[in-house]
């Protein structure tokens, strides 16, 4: 900082998220990118961090942070959902805790901030969440699959954020990954639960009162770790898109619109995936898939029939693991956002309309950056982020401030 001399007091340094070196990449640029009035700063090249300034010479380094339970190491495992636990019109969250075998819920305040954590059972090994209203009274419930318990549980909401104990459902081998969806149509929630274990999906009928009726089984590849939902052939049916970590390979399941599914083969990614979203991203009326893998996100455009044309790759920073789908920017593009557990960090990839993206820009999230959940935390209608780091039993609060362009 400049003493007003033409000399410089004690230089400060601040970390600028990965492939940032002056001497590597040209690109330093100075702007207001958050609307605060202070200067921030946009360093990188093929990949961009930002700074934002805190008006007095320094940058902000900090975050708020929430804790919800232990540290979860090793691996890492989170999962993070965002409702209105307790319908006061503030945003909660609920984030697994595998070790303690609980659910966290943290309120919110409506201003970004959330309370403190309050523990509920969930079943053995939480390793991912869902919020539906299960029993139909108009209160949201949360649905977990249960990695040590093969088991799938279901917790109802009292609508003032608390829980009752859980109910259990068989749910194949190491279960991981979960969705929430009708899939026979007939008005209930019902779910679908990736088996990493038994290399399989398991489909779960709601019976509209928090338990579950029929259940079926589809085999997809080895090490199916997530799972996305839409209409991907056109029909009016809902159906599923699995990654394989062990076979790297995504298995698309067809629905015949009574809860069964039909196996319609697998595309090959030849990386390691570990999330998947499904949306329009070429604004065609196809859906597309979006696949995060080593240090890429992987979009396939959709036929409409499905089937998909051949993977474009997007880079973002080091292990992507969280991968979710808005309209950061509002400018009624879908865009991507990653949790990178490597680099600690979140990419965002803004899309432009026609299934490319922009360059990413990396924004610090704290240490091992996991899962995301995406809601409006502080009332003022823009999509902000909550962000898992399970190697400290924390989430990021990420607020939606950045000025990021049309």
């Amino acid at each position: 900082m400049g003493n007003g001399d033409g000399t410089f007091g004690q230089a400060r340094s601040f970390q600028a998220g990965p492939y940032v070196s002056l001497a590597a990449n040209k690109l330093m640029v100075t702007g207001d990118f958050n609307g605060d009035g202070n200067p921030d700063l946009a360093l990188g090249g093929s990949c961009v961090s930002v700074l934002l300034g805190d008006g007095r010479g320094g940058f902000h380094e900090a975050l708020p942070r929430f804790s919800y339970g232990s540290r979860n190491l090793p691996p890492p495992r989170a999962s993070v959902a965002a409702a209105d636990f307790d319908r006061d019109g503030a945003i909660d969250v609920a984030a697994v805790n595998p070790l303690t075998n609980q659910v966290a819920i943290l309120p919110g305040n409506g201003r970004g901030i959330l309370g403190t954590a309050r523990q509920y059972p969930a079943g053995a090994g939480p390793a991912a969440v869902a919020v539906a209203d299960f029993n139909l009274d108009g209160k949201p419930d949360l649905v977990t699959a249960n990695t040590v318990g093969n088991d799938v549980t279901v917790m109802l909401g009292d609508g003032n954020g608390a829980f009752q104990a859980p109910m259990h459902a068989a749910a194949g081998t190491a279960p991981v990954a979960i969705v929430v969806a009708d899939f026979n149509r007939d008005g209930r929630p019902d779910v679908a639960v990736a088996g990493s274990g038994s290399g399989d999906v398991t489909i779960l009928l709601g019976r509209g009162d928090g338990t579950f009726g029929n259940s079926y089984n589809v085999g997809v590849g080895d090490g199916p770790n997530a799972i996305a939902v839409g209409d991907l052939n056109g029909d009016g049916k809902l159906d599923l898109a699995v990654t394989n970590l062990t076979s790297q390979t995504v298995s698309i399941l067809l629905g015949n619109g009574d809860g069964t599914f039909q196996n319609a083969g697998s595309i090959a990614i030849n990386s390691a995936p570990s999330s998947i979203a499904i949306a329009d991203f070429n604004e065609d009326g196809k859906p597309d898939l979006a696949v995060a893998a080593a240090n890429a996100v992987w979009v396939a455009q959709g036929n409409g029939d499905g089937t998909f044309r051949p993977w474009v790759q997007w880079n973002v920073a080091l292990g992507p693991a969280g991968l979710v789908v808005a309209d950061f920017n509002r400018d009624g593009h879908p865009d991507l956002i990653t949790a990178n557990t490597t680099t600690n960090d979140i990419s965002v990839l803004l899309g432009n309309g026609d299934g490319t993206f922009r360059p990413a820009l990396n924004l610090g999230a704290d240490y091992f950056a996991t899962a995301l959940a995406v809601a409006d935390f502080n009332s003022d209608g823009k999509p902000d982020l909550v962000v898992a780091n399970p190697g400290d039993g924390r989430v990021t609060m990420m607020l939606n401030r950045i000025v990021l362009g049309n």
